[in-house]
Order: C-alpha cells, then structure tokens, then sequence
C-alpha cells in the first residue's frame, strides 16, 4: 500500500485540460441537436464554428461562462467526430501569461466540478445520445526547478513499484490498472497512468509560405520543467453494454473520483 504519509498534497497539482468523451452507439449519424447544445450548456451563443465537410467533424469553441479564480477565462469545446463527442475545457490562449508560466485552466477539483455540472446539463437535453463507452481525461502538472527535483517529487507517487534515481534521464512509467465499477457489476474501469518530468519551452513559430520554410523563436532561456501525470480513466469496451444518458452523471461521477484519488495516491492497485 502507498505511503500516504510521505506524498505531496493533492493540492500541488494544476490541470492544463479537461475532457469527457462519449463513444456513441451511433456511429454513423450525427447526433440530433448538436448545434443547440453549447448554447443550452453555456447560456450564450457567443462561439466559433468549424464544420468540415470531409470528414464531418464538427468542432464549437468559446469562453466558458466561469472565470477561474485567477480572473482567467476558461474555453469550452464541443467537439464531434463520427461515433465521438467530445466535452472538452481549456485554457484561453488570448489570455495573456508569462513565458515560465504553465498555460492551465486552474485546479483538479474545481474543473471536475464545473465538468461535473457540464455532463448533467448535457444528459439532461432531449436528444442526448446513447454510448457504448466513457472516458474522463485529464493532465496534472507541478511546476519544478530541474530534473531532479522532478524526480523527489514523483519518486513518492510511484514509491511501491519504482525505485527513481535521481541521476537517471528520460524516465516514463505508463501503467494501466482496472478496477471493478463500485455501481454495476458488469462494468469495468480502465485507470490508465502515465508518470514522467516534461520538459517545455514557449516559443513563436514563424510560418513563410512564399520560402515554404517554419522557424523558431524559443521565449525562454532554457526549457522549464514540471512533473506530470497523463490520466485517461475509461469505461472497458464490452459489446454487450450500452449507457442511455440517466447513466452519464453517475459514471462520470466515478470516473472523476478514480482521477482524484490517482492524483492525491499516485499509481496503486
């Protein structure tokens, strides 16, 4: 079992997105109501639209009626490709930040919430479609000086099955560990994890189509780093299982609940 005791507090993360994804049964057909939906879900119909005939995906981006409690304005997307929908929260890339500064929408809990709010509202619409599979993903961040300092951190979250040298390089633990679903006994849960230090920099590309050529500008003197965790919490694929949208607040429930405890545990059975 996990030494508790010796982890971080849950409360050291920041999430750069949020997104809850629906497998539809439908797989062909375009759900019914879908350019209604961001404006019953936000409130104003203030957004953008992308439709591509092609492929037939259909993607509505705009600011999210919730500032965080930075004063940033938090995106929300509704994206949909044949047979997936996409609920997506995101950070404002208008909003201006500093160069070192992570570009995230805020804290774990209280996005899970709005989310959480997001999922209940869209059920709740006439037309909502039925799945065959639900999927909560999310990416934790920590802001660190270095590599080693990465590797104090994430060392405890990953303490029962890896022992982390610190003067090792290019570390990545990618673990998937199913649970049992705690409300229906034929549904299982996929909890998958993916632990490493990311190393980034901010820069401006600079496209000249003339010279068919990109360049780049690195912002930063050097890359910055941080601890991150890639969390994909997902239903099992089961042919047999379909969910009607009654079930959709209840799971996602679930789900958010196994991403809080991967983020306050780290990676435990």
């Amino acid at each position: 079992m996990t030494n508790i005791s010796k982890l971080p507090s849950a409360d050291i993360w920041v999430i750069e997105s949020l997104r809850f994804t629906v497998f539809l049964s439908d797989k062909e057909n375009k759900p019914s109501g879908l350019s209604s939906w961001w404006e019953k879900l936000t409130g104003h119909d203030d957004r953008s639209v992308s439709i591509d005939r092609h492929s037939h995906v259909h993607v509505e981006n705009g600011v999210f009626d919730t500032d965080t409690e930075d004063g940033k304005q938090t995106l929300f997307q509704i994206s949909y490709a044949p047979g997936k929908v996409d609920l997506i929260l995101l950070p404002n890339q208008d909003t201006e930040i500093q160069p070192k500064e992570l570009n995230i929408i805020g804290d774990l809990q209280p996005n899970l919430a709005i989310m959480s709010t997001i999922v209940s509202s869209w059920a709740a619409l006439a037309g909502c479609p039925k799945s065959t599979r639900l999927a909560l993903g999310t990416s934790l961040l920590h802001s660190v000086s270095s590599k080693e300092e990465g590797y104090k951190i994430l060392g405890p979250y990953l303490k029962n099955y890896v022992k982390l040298d610190l003067d090792s390089s290019d570390f990545r633990y990618h673990i998937n560990r199913r649970r049992q679903s705690k409300s229906d006994d034929d549904l299982s849960i996929n909890r998958l994890s993916q632990w490493f230090v990311w190393l980034w920099q901010r820069s401006n590309l600079q496209i000249n189509l003339a010279n068919n050529t990109v360049s780049r500008e690195d912002l930063l003197a050097s890359p910055q780093f941080a601890v991150r965790a890639d969390l994909d919490i997902n239903t099992v694929p089961d042919n047999n299982l379909e969910f009607d949208c009654s079930q959709y607040s209840g799971i996602y429930s679930e789900l958010s609940d196994l991403a809080t405890e991967l983020a306050e545990k780290g990676d435990h059975k």
